[in-house]
C-alpha cells in the first residue's frame, strides 16, 4: 500500500504595501515654516522688554529704531527689520560724526549738535519727534508712541521669538549710540560712492518712506541693488561736492 505523501502547507504571508506619504499642501508647509520662525528663541531672551524713559538718550533713540521699520500684517522679514534698524542707527551716527566733505551738519541735519536726541528733534527731520519750546523736553506724538508700545507689547507676548530679538536689537543699538560704542563701520552704505553715474559720498544721511521723493536736491537714493530699500524705507546718500 502506497503511503500518501504529506504536503507541507506554506502559509502565505500577506504583505501590505505602505501607502506613499504625500507631502503636505504648500499652504500647510508655509504655515508650519512661519510657525517655526515665530517660535525661534533668540539668545537675547532675558525677560520682559521695557523702554527707558523718553527723555533719556536710549529711550528716545530706541523709539525711532522700533517705530520706523514697516511691520507688515503678513509674514515679517525679521532680519530685514534688524538691517533697517542698523542702517538707521548708522544714519544718526553719521549726522553727528561723519558729515561729508564740504557739507555742514546744519545743512544736512537742520541742527548743530553732538547729541543724537537733537538730531531726532530737529524741525522737519523725523516725523513724530520734537522738542517742547517751553519745557525743553523731548516729545513723541501719541500715535507714534502707541505704535512703538504695540510692538514692544507684541514682543513680550507669548514665547520670546524673532520679534523679541528684533526689539532687543533696537535697544542694543540705542545704547551703543548713547554711550559712544557704536561702530560707524556698521553702516551698510559706506561704499556707495556712485549712484546713476554721479559721484556720491558714501554712507547714508536721509531716510524716507519707500516711494517718496528725494529730501533735498543733493541727496541721492541708494539703489535697491545696494540694499537701499529696507523694511518699507529708502536710504539716501549725498552727492559728492567737487
Amino acid at each position: 500500500m502506497k503511503k500518501k505523501s504529506k504536503r507541507k502547507r506554506v502559509s502565505a504571508a500577506v504583505v501590505r504595501k505602505k501607502k506613499p506619504v504625500r507631502p503636505a499642501p504648500k499652504t500647510m508647509r508655509r504655515t508650519r515654516a512661519i510657525t517655526r520662525i515665530r517660535n525661534k528663541v533668540s539668545p537675547l531672551n532675558t525677560g520682559p522688554l521695557v523702554l527707558p524713559d523718553l527723555q533719556t538718550s536710549v529711550g528716545l533713540i530706541s523709539r525711532v529704531l522700533i517705530g520706523e521699520p514697516s511691520f507688515k500684517n503678513s509674514v515679517h522679514d525679521w532680519p530685514e527689520q534688524r538691517r533697517c534698524m542698523t542702517a538707521l542707527a548708522a544714519l544718526l551716527y553719521n549726522r553727528v560724526n561723519r558729515i561729508p566733505t564740504k557739507y555742514t551738519q546744519q545743512e544736512i541735519a537742520n541742527v548743530t549738535t553732538a547729541d543724537s536726541r537733537e538730531i531726532l528733534a530737529a524741525p522737519r527731520q523725523f516725523d513724530g519727534f520734537g522738542k517742547d519750546p517751553q519745557t525743553k523736553l523731548y516729545t513723541v506724538t501719541t500715535d507714534y508712541e502707541q505704535r512703538v508700545d504695540a510692538r514692544v507689547t507684541l514682543a513680550n507676548t507669548g514665547a520670546p521669538g524673532e520679534i523679541y530679538a528684533t526689539i532687543s536689537h533696537a535697544l542694543a543699538l540705542a545704547k551703543q549710540l548713547s554711550d559712544g560704542s557704536f561702530d560707524g563701520a556698521a553702516d551698510p552704505f559706506i561704499n556707495v560712492t556712485s549712484v546713476g553715474g554721479e559721484k556720491t559720498t558714501g554712507r547714508s544721511y536721509y531716510m524716507r518712506t519707500q516711494g517718496s521723493g528725494s529730501p533735498t536736491s543733493q541727496a541721492r537714493a541708494i539703489p535697491a541693488a545696494n540694499g537701499g530699500n529696507l523694511a518699507g524705507n529708502t536710504f539716501f546718500t549725498m552727492l559728492a561736492k567737487a
